[in-house]
């Protein structure tokens, strides 16, 4: 009995060949699980990769999409991590991949970057980020939202309008309702009121906003200051909130 023959269209003849290239420039790695060559209960070796990889922003962040008569998202060079799996699945830690990428951001916020003071400190909330590649090969920060949340700070030097100075970073305890310095980053603010009576002192405290910074990485620009030197000085406040 004669083997029947089947015939394609150019058009599926196309479709055809476009999901072989696909399907040959899909990336595809060893699996990462377990002792190598032991993968009893885990994902064969021939996996397909995911599009995406975890990136590093850079110090001074990713700006954000420009708005015009031509559209031009904003980019930075990343330095790309992966987590690092051990033989027995514990203590994965996550490593740089020893490689780079230029990373799009759509959004009309900028991503925020490393401090280079805190980067490994609380205040490096957006130091990673999952990052996307579309179907021309460009890759892209999954999100980009500046921080709204005022954080409190106490400066460490006396403060000049328009002249950066170094604070110690509080972080919020929900069990006590303060904000607390126990081993806090020191990181740079800036005020820019004008017309004020007073400036920080050394020791008082006040709400700051966090923004990316070129040269910081992150900068803390103040909204609100205390009238003056809490007795408790750099340590958990007094007063619920504001440390007032």
């Amino acid at each position: 009995m004669a083997e029947e023959g089947y015939f394609l269209t150019k058009e599926s003849g196309n479709a055809l060949l476009q999901m072989v290239q696909d399907y040959r420039k899909s990336p595809r790695g060893q699996a990462s699980y377990g002792v190598p060559g032991d993968l009893d209960g885990y994902p064969p070796d021939d996996i397909f990769a995911p599009e995406c990889y975890v990136a590093e922003i850079p110090a001074g962040g990713i700006p954000p999409i420009q708005l015009g008569e031509q559209i031009i998202p904003g980019s930075a060079l990343c330095n790309i991590y992966k987590i690092s799996l051990t033989a027995d699945g514990e203590n994965e830690p996550l490593v740089d991949a020893d490689f780079q990428l230029k990373v799009h951001n759509l959004s009309t916020e900028w991503i925020t970057g490393v401090s280079g003071e805190t980067g490994t400190g609380t205040g490096a909330s957006q130091r990673f980020q999952l990052i996307w590649r579309d179907k021309f090969g460009r890759w892209f920060a999954e999100k980009g939202a500046a921080s709204t949340q005022l954080v409190e700070l106490c400066a460490q030097e006396d403060a000049e309008r328009n002249v950066v100075y170094d604070c110690l970073k509080g972080t919020w305890d929900p069990d006590l309702g303060l904000w607390c310095y126990d081993d806090a980053p020191t990181v740079k603010a800036i005020d820019h009121r004008e017309g004020m009576p007073n400036y920080a002192e050394e020791g008082w405290k006040g709400l700051y906003q966090e923004m990316p910074s070129t040269e910081y990485g992150l900068i803390y620009v103040l909204v609100t200051l205390d009238c003056s030197r809490p007795s408790e000085g750099c340590s958990c406040s007094t007063g619920t909130g504001t440390g007032s």
